[in-house]
């Protein structure tokens, strides 16, 4: 596994922390959006919900393209902005810490679960998650996208085949995997293999918006994005 840089980089990622709901004892929020689309989960209107659904501190972190960080960098500014929130929250509550849910999206999904292995995560809720090879960790991301496109997409993955699956097959706590509608075949077996990578996970659940496919699946037909969080919110586990 590749280690976090010793020194935290100005973060690539814009932080955005959200006013602090009121609620006694509520759950904190780290929303992480897809870098490579930054406005397609409209992010704030899921933070306003998460607020109204009694998540008592809520931190947005934006994605940005094309910047030249790599992926240490990026996870390193997520690591730094979980503990801020953690600091936040414990403040509010203290000597009672609160569990950390995590909403992510692409390729903030991928760094969340990455985040997992080296951060108390009580609950995730994974949006079209990506999976990188882990050759190149220190090349920009760019670099690290124009390599991607010009390989094959891996198709089927065992949870030993990459770093954000070991990660996942690691996790004791609840998770959601979130089918985008429109995917192609070769991104929902992605989500497949990271359903079946969270193999340790208390609870894991596959949702596909907008159809219900056979198996497991939490979605209902005509669901969209914010549909599904507001669900997992009020979702006990």
């Amino acid at each position: 596994m590749p280690a976090l840089a010793a020194a935290a980089p100005a973060a690539s990622w814009s932080i955005y922390p959200l006013a602090q709901a009121t609620a006694a004892l509520a759950p904190c929020l780290l929303l992480v959006g897809d870098r490579d689309a930054p406005q397609a989960d409209d992010i704030d209107a899921i933070a306003d919900l998460a607020t109204a659904h009694g998540c008592g501190t809520v931190s947005v972190c934006r994605g940005h393209s094309g910047d030249e960080r790599t992926r240490r960098e990026h996870l390193r500014a997520l690591a730094d902005e979980y503990d801020r929130l953690r600091a936040r929250a414990c403040a509010l509550h203290a000597p009672v810490e609160p569990p950390v849910w995590v909403i992510a999206s692409g390729y903030g999904a991928y760094l969340a679960t990455l985040l997992s292995q080296r951060r108390a995560i009580d609950r995730m809720l994974l949006r079209s998650p990506r999976v990188y090879p882990d050759a190149g960790w220190d090349l920009p991301k760019a670099q690290l996208d124009d390599r991607l496109a010009r390989s094959p997409s891996p198709f089927r993955l065992a949870p030993n085949d990459n770093l954000a699956l070991c990660a996942a097959g690691q996790y004791l706590g609840q998770v959601w995997i979130v089918d985008s509608p429109g995917e192609d075949l070769a991104h929902h077996s992605l989500h497949v293999d990271y359903f079946h990578a969270f193999s340790r996970a208390r609870d894991r659940n596959l949702a596909t918006l907008g159809r219900a496919p056979a198996g497991v699946t939490t979605a209902e037909p005509g669901d969209d994005f914010r549909d599904t969080v507001a669900r997992w919110l009020d979702t006990q586990g």
